[in-house]
């Protein structure tokens, strides 16, 4: 048993989704600290820290080993199927805390057994909760590695008729059709580098479909984009910045009004030149190009972000324009130098 070494202080800032407190390994009641073993193996994984009270105030195990070797038995013994986890000991200012590292699993669901109990649990907020029947069915098709666009209907495809879904979906709510919720695979971890997190497509058939029609990117890039879309607004602070918020059911986006502190608003801004722009009028040069044949220049295969992070801002910076501006979608459409 060696002691890792990892930020204490990172680890205790706060009890989260994807960590949790125990001030005790409390081993003979473990239901408690066991269905979050089950609720991250389901989720996006986790962190148990023993020897640290509900204040957050590391207080030490005096056995440390004795956790260590508790924690594998009771996990072993209480979840099924068993999930990939890792037990280690940080020490601090002399006191020894017990991680356990509860990674996100592909068999799921995953169960929390004992007592007569069979229960898969999930993540909400700083909770484990049961899975109710649809995210089990979720979980299910996760663990098979199944997705529902995949799935065989028993219905003729003349049984549906998505006028009427649409036009009752719309009598009886008074809305439009909206996402499904929280991000696919587990939360949005805390102040994720949005640049970095891992795209996953709910529906990879259909995703696949609408990306070879060029309705959309293969993998996403929302995130990203659209911090690096504020960030080129005139009154841009880091204050700013786009806030994401997954709270387990819903995903919520906040734009800041940036013009709400402003003493004044200027009515005319000159509008900043991206790298992607400065890329495309080195491309263009003085001549009129076509999207093919500008995508070839710049060595570019994904047609619909091309337009989204090369032409659009151009043409909204008023730098590049159309050679027939009355018919953008003219199959003889060029660029151009504005004159």
């Amino acid at each position: 048993m060696t002691p890792k070494t990892l930020d204490i202080n990172e680890l205790l800032h706060a009890e989260t989704n994807n960590r949790e407190f125990k001030e005790s390994l409390n081993w003979e009641r473990p239901k408690g600290w066991l269905k979050s073993v089950s609720a991250f193996a389901n989720s996006s994984g986790g962190k148990i820290l023993f020897g640290v009270d509900d204040n957050r105030v590391p207080v030490g195990v005096d056995n440390p080993q004795f956790v260590i070797d508790k924690v594998s038995e009771l996990i072993g013994s209480s979840i099924d199927p068993a999930p990939d986890y890792s037990v280690d000991v940080i020490e601090h200012e002399g006191k020894s805390i017990v991680v356990s590292d509860i990674f996100s699993g592909d068999d799921c669901p995953y169960f929390y057994m004992r007592d007569g109990a069979q229960q898969a649990y999930i993540r909400a907020g700083s909770s484990s909760v049961p899975a109710t029947g649809q995210q089990l069915r979720s979980l299910a098709m996760r663990g098979s590695n199944t997705h529902f666009d995949e799935l065989v209907t028993t219905y003729k495809k003349n049984d549906y008729s998505f006028e009427v879904l649409r036009a009752t979906y719309y009598e009886r709510t008074h809305t439009r059709f909206e996402s499904p919720g929280s991000k696919i695979g587990g939360r949005l971890p805390e102040n994720v580098n949005v640049s970095k997190v891992a795209s996953k497509r709910r529906n990879p058939k259909i995703a696949d479909l609408f990306q070879r029609m060029n309705l959309m990117e293969r993998r996403g890039t929302g995130l990203r984009l659209i911090r690096e879309r504020t960030a080129l607004a005139p009154n841009y602070q880091d204050k700013y910045k786009p806030e994401f918020i997954d709270d387990g059911v819903d995903f919520k986006v906040i734009l800041w009004n940036m013009n709400y502190d402003s003493d004044q608003v200027t009515p005319q801004v000159t509008p900043q030149v991206t790298p992607q722009v400065e890329r495309l009028l080195d491309a263009l040069g003085n001549e009129e190009l076509s999207v093919k044949e500008l995508m070839s220049k710049l060595d570019l295969s994904d047609r619909m972000s091309f337009l989204r992070s090369y032409i659009q801002p151009a043409l909204e910076c008023g730098i590049v324009e159309r050679t027939i501006p009355d018919k953008p979608n003219s199959r003889l459409q060029k660029y151009r130098r504005t004159r």
